[in-house]
């Protein structure tokens, strides 16, 4: 893997802060389903 493809420390960062804010406490969404929104978001 290069350098550059790596998740820096404050992506992962940013990622985990804004799944918890959007986290509903009720119907938890499980990671697959938040990281496949994200790629959807970016494509």
């Amino acid at each position: 893997m290069k350098v550059n493809e790596m998740v820096k420390k404050e992506d992962f960062l940013k990622l985990f802060v804004t799944q918890l804010r959007f986290q509903d406490p009720l119907n938890p969404l499980d990671g697959a389903a938040f990281t496949a929104q994200l790629a959807e978001f970016s494509s």
